[in-house]
């Protein structure tokens, strides 16, 4: 099986950029191509024992920052936050505000589903970020509302600096950092919720409803809440740690879903408005 185990490593930037200012390519009108992203896969090569393997990118060191191995490039100092797992088959570097970062791509064996014990559902929301079928509430943490302060601010100050100016692309700096500080904090959040589900309330199955979220969004009234929920990365890391782990996830035709007893499944024969909170069968 390939499973995408994405690596993400920080890498000194000052060898990539001097390979960016020395790039041949040219967009339109003879301006140089800007580098944003570069990626690569590992061939592999025979040993002398006849068994083909693929050449780990990494050459560890005594020091702080080990090496990675870039073509046309030569070696680049990389600081590694944990070590491979797997077989690494591609290797992507991509230019973010915080500076260079590379996602390295592992091929990992299959990993034998547990036999389903102990399942847990949960219920997206605004006001709270889940509820469980236990009853439990998950706050939801907001991070784009708290954020939209500091936004507009950045955003005010951009517009008033002059086009081409050296001020302006340090505001423009200070704009994509606040962006993704914004990102970290979301994916962060989710990530440890998604853990938690699993390890810590000692569930293996977890259950959730396939939501359309692309055509929620297009509610006017919600859309924000909902982009700044970000269900879709919630399902998509779900399904990610269910199958690295050996776990179940399941999710479920949201249809009629609010009208049915969770129960005894007999749906009610009225239509139950959503602030209707209990069903009496």
């Amino acid at each position: 099986m390939e499973h995408p185990s994405s690596k993400r490593t920080r890498v000194r930037g000052q060898s990539v950029e001097r390979y960016q200012s020395s790039s041949p390519n040219l967009r339109a009108g003879g301006f140089p191509k800007q580098i944003k992203s570069m990626s690569w896969k590992l061939r592999k090569h025979k040993l002398k024992t006849g068994e083909r393997v693929r050449q780990n990118p990494i050459r560890e060191t005594a020091w702080k920052h080990d090496r990675l191995k870039v073509p046309k490039l030569g070696e680049v100092k990389i600081y590694m936050h944990r070590p491979l797992q797997g077989d690494p088959k591609e290797v992507t570097l991509v230019k973010k505000a915080r500076g260079w970062y590379a996602h390295i791509s592992c091929e990992l064996p299959d990993t034998p589903k547990i036999e389903p014990t102990q399942a847990i559902a949960v219920d997206m929301g605004t006001t709270h970020y889940l509820t469980t079928s236990e009853g439990e509430k998950e706050d939801n943490p907001r991070w784009y509302r708290q954020a939209e302060g500091l936004l507009r601010k950045h955003s005010k100050d951009l517009s008033r600096k002059k086009k081409g100016s050296n001020r302006r692309k340090k505001q423009q700096h200070k704009l994509a950092l606040h962006h993704e500080r914004t990102t970290n904090k979301r994916k962060d959040f989710i990530g440890k919720l998604v853990y938690k589900l699993y390890h810590h309330e000692k569930n293996n199955v977890l259950v959730a409803e396939d939501l359309s979220v692309s055509n929620m969004v297009k509610n006017k009234h919600l859309s924000k809440s909902i982009s700044d929920a970000s269900w879709s990365t919630f399902f998509q890391w779900s399904g990610n740690i269910a199958e690295r782990d050996g776990f179940h996830f399941h999710q479920v035709d949201p249809k009629n879903t609010s009208q049915t007893c969770s129960s005894c499944g007999q749906k009610s024969p009225k239509k139950l408005s959503l602030a209707l909170r209990t069903f009496n069968c």
